[in-house]
């Protein structure tokens, strides 16, 4: 069984840090990197590029985002760093923790930013340690994910608040304007109201890049034949009580 899953995956920058205060700079790091071939060679081709900070299976998805926001085009990640006063690139550092896959992503990330003078050095951290560090505030850049709800408010209102700080906004990310947005439809009752908002709060974070989108994730299960009503969910917990054996 495969579906698309609630997860997404991505590095986030500590917005607070230099050079990552810097809004070229944060989408410049995201037309750096193939996402496609990071999901081939990891994922064995299962998932697919992010389309921005949410996942598609999830309320309130703005769906015109079809295709993913930054596509890999180096040179343009060059003319943007050469703009925000980096044309030499700089030296920073990636948080991950030790898991095989997350390990394997950081180093395709470091490779590619490589190519347009962004040197990284890859910080591996037992799991407890990094969600530690990431809620303090990492000096540099972190990998990381979130799976969030089915509700919009779930998937964006913890990472991407004023309030997450210290928490899973691993970004030190403040901002009045989303905050406001984020705000109303958390607390509106009409879905068209809020499908809205969520839609304009989508395409505010994606141009602001407090992240570099990385990828969609498939929720993948197997069973025997004699399995009868399984059905895999995409926030990656498998209800059982339709299940029976034959």
């Amino acid at each position: 069984y495969s579906v698309t899953s609630q997860s997404t995956q991505y590095v986030f920058y500590n917005m607070k840090a230099k050079p990552f205060d810097n809004k070229l700079v944060r989408q410049a790091l995201n037309y750096a990197v193939d996402k496609k071939a990071i999901v081939d060679a990891v994922y064995f081709g299962i998932g697919a590029p992010s389309t921005g900070p949410m996942a598609p299976v999830i309320w309130g998805y703005d769906k015109s985002l079809k295709r993913e926001p930054y596509p890999y085009n180096p040179q343009k990640a060059k003319e943007l760093l050469k703009k925000a006063g980096f044309p030499n690139g700089f030296k920073c550092t990636l948080y991950s923790d030790t898991r095989t896959q997350r390990k394997n992503v950081s180093e395709l990330v470091q490779a590619y930013l490589s190519q347009v003078g962004v040197e990284v050095k890859i910080e591996l951290l037992e799991r407890g340690a990094f969600l530690s560090a990431g809620s303090k505030g990492v000096n540099g850049m972190g990998l990381s994910g979130w799976i969030g709800t089915g509700d919009a408010d779930g998937a964006l209102t913890p990472i991407y608040h004023t309030s997450g700080i210290g928490s899973v906004n691993y970004s030190q990310w403040s901002d009045k304007v989303l905050d406001a947005m984020l705000d109303q439809g958390q607390a509106s009752l009409d879905p068209k109201k809020r499908m809205e908002i969520y839609k304009k709060a989508q395409r505010y974070i994606i141009d602001e890049a407090p992240q570099l989108f990385l990828i969609l994730e498939n929720t993948l299960a197997l069973s025997r034949n004699n399995v009868q009503g399984f059905e895999p969910y995409p926030n990656q917990i498998a209800p059982l009580f339709k299940v029976s054996l034959k």
